[in-house]
């Protein structure tokens, strides 16, 4: 079984047309195989003739079973035979098979709500913020003694610059 979003990425459709789709056939959503298949050439007959889904849904029911690779599938439109349209079926398969192969090693989930954020305490939220850790630990090796001489000094140097405006 697939995700919606693998099975969507698998058909090249978005995720809202898989859910609008099965909305409107009224079924519920499998998201397997067979019906990645059927939902395929829905969307091809969708997409190229404008078939309405339901009709679209109920000719690929009979289709798939019988396609085999390397056949023509010959689809009738219209009941009197007034249109048919040929599927060549090889290319066809190649191109599901190739979006079920993308979808399976290729797609990832979205992850769900916010991104978290990482939060930090201490060290290294101070280090984030941008505070120089190096030159609080440099200060705080020194004793209390020597952290005031330094204070005093960079007093008396603020006091100078005053003075000289």
């Amino acid at each position: 079984m697939l995700t919606l979003g693998q099975f969507a990425y698998a058909l090249g459709a978005p995720t809202k047309w898989v859910q609008n789709t099965w909305a409107v056939l009224g079924l519920d959503p499998i998201y397997g195989e067979a019906e990645l298949w059927r939902l395929a050439l829905v969307r091809l007959l969708d997409r190229a003739m404008e078939v309405p889904l339901k009709q679209a849904y109920a000719m690929a029911l009979e289709a798939t079973p019988h396609a085999g690779l390397g056949r023509v599938m010959e689809l009738r439109l219209v009941e009197e035979g007034a249109l048919d349209v040929s599927v060549d079926w090889a290319r066809f398969s190649s191109t599901v098979l190739a979006g079920l192969s993308r979808a399976r090693t290729q797609y990832q989930e979205r992850p769900r709500g916010r991104p978290r954020k990482e939060q930090l305490h201490g060290i290294a939220a101070a280090r984030a913020y941008g505070i120089d850790i190096g030159l609080l630990r440099a200060s705080l090796r020194r004793s209390p003694a020597e952290r005031l001489r330094a204070l005093d000094e960079d007093l008396a140097f603020v006091q100078r610059l005053r003075v000289a405006r």
